[in-house]
């Protein structure tokens, strides 16, 4: 019987390597605000987690901590990067205005992964103006850093404000999408143009070592946040 197991055992491997990359498990992570206060990053450090996503503005508004977090991020050791919580308005120039904010406080440098626009709120405009004004938000970052940035959002929101456009697919953006409750998310646009999700917040329930209270969770989808995922 042992000499049985292993011969399946080593037929398995010479066939199966796609099942053992497939069953890999994607790395961890945690997406922060504010509104965790007073982290213990070196608990953090110790636990799990091997990315956070952090929150530099909101709008026209700077996260109070977010200095404080991106530094202790940092010492870690832990990647990290930054997020705008977008604040779509009908007034001309809001999305050149909140992306320099953004760039200005989020200060990324090679080695950083890439920048984050999270987008759930329309702010009263269409599906066309959003659009645009997403659009134009991208452009500036990507103009001032150099990078694509990561879009978040839901698959009811950018099936319903967004059109379910593969535009932002197509021109490179990656997704993180934000789907919880379930074992595997949905990801809009086509399967985002065939390209899938990229970071997955999974629940906005979790804890973490040195973090009070609940904490958003999140999945990269691989085992490594490789060069491809990183600011240059």
């Amino acid at each position: 019987m042992k000499r049985i197991c292993s011969l399946l055992l080593s037929a398995a491997l010479l066939l199966g390597g796609t099942q053992a990359t497939a069953a890999a498990s994607p790395l961890p992570g945690i997406d922060i605000s504010q509104y965790q206060a007073n982290i213990d990053w070196t608990k953090v450090g110790n636990s799990d987690v091997r990315f956070v996503i952090i929150r530099a503005t909101h709008g026209d508004y700077v996260d109070i901590n977010y200095a404080l977090n991106s530094a202790a991020a940092t010492s870690q050791g832990i990647p990290w990067t930054a997020y705008a919580y977008a604040d779509p308005l009908k007034k001309e120039g809001t999305a050149i205005e909140q992306a320099d904010l953004f760039v200005a406080t989020a200060g990324l440098a090679r080695g950083n992964i890439l920048p984050v626009l999270d987008l759930e709120t329309t702010g009263g405009l269409g599906r066309s103006r959003l659009q645009t004004w997403v659009s134009q938000w991208l452009r500036r970052v990507q103009n001032k850093t150099g990078a694509k940035a990561i879009i978040y959002t839901s698959p009811s929101f950018w099936a319903s404000a967004m059109g379910d456009t593969q535009r932002f697919a197509q021109r490179g953006h990656k997704l993180w999408i934000a789907h919880w409750g379930v074992r595997r998310p949905t990801v809009p646009a086509g399967n985002w143009g065939g390209r899938g999700w990229t970071f997955w917040q999974w629940t906005s329930d979790g804890s973490v070592s040195g973090i009070q209270g609940r904490v958003d969770k999140d999945r990269f989808n691989g085992s490594r946040i490789g060069s491809r995922y990183r600011m240059h």
